[in-house]
């Protein structure tokens, strides 16, 4: 009988330990599922927020483009009525003409009115030579942005060769 006893008592005590270790399994894996849980959820919300702060960085960047694109065609048509007014002198006309190609060089075609402007000139060399002055200074501005546009760096031989020894008018 003791010995019955004896099994009896080994197999009530695994008993109890698989019970408890059971018990403690469960509680072990909900503890991790809801650790998990809170993880993603966190994750989730850091994704959001980087996802709200890169909308608001589009938006705001989107509005600064508008109000960029407003103002350089404010400044367009102003520059071009004071360059077709008629009323200004040549030296003014030749800053606006300037202006204009350093400002939407890649916008508009710049030679006819720099001709039209040399014609008007012929005989006031002063103004002619800032024209050209201007014209040439334009002409090195857009040569070096279209090579930096392609790679080529600012101090090439290439670049030298294409500003050096064309005159532009």
């Amino acid at each position: 009988m003791i010995k019955m006893n004896d099994k009896n008592s080994k197999s009530n005590l695994w008993y109890k330990i698989d019970v408890i270790l059971k018990a403690l399994g469960a509680i072990i894996i909900s503890g991790v599922i809801a650790l998990v849980g809170i993880f993603l959820n966190q994750k989730q919300s850091q994704i959001s927020e980087a996802n709200r702060q890169a909308q608001i960085l589009i938006q705001t960047m989107n509005q600064r483009e508008i109000s960029s694109s407003n103002m350089r065609a404010q400044m367009f048509n102003t520059l071009m009525q004071n360059y077709f007014n008629g009323q200004e002198d040549e030296t003014t006309q030749v800053a606006v003409l300037e202006l204009i190609g350093l400002n939407f060089q890649d916008h508009i075609h710049l030679k006819p009115l720099f001709e039209r402007l040399d014609k008007k000139l012929t005989e006031k060399t002063e103004q002619r030579r800032a024209l050209r002055k201007a014209a040439n200074r334009i002409k090195r501005i857009e040569v070096t942005t279209r090579l930096a546009r392609l790679g080529v760096e600012r101090g090439s031989i290439m670049l030298i060769s294409c500003c050096r020894g064309k005159r532009s008018l």
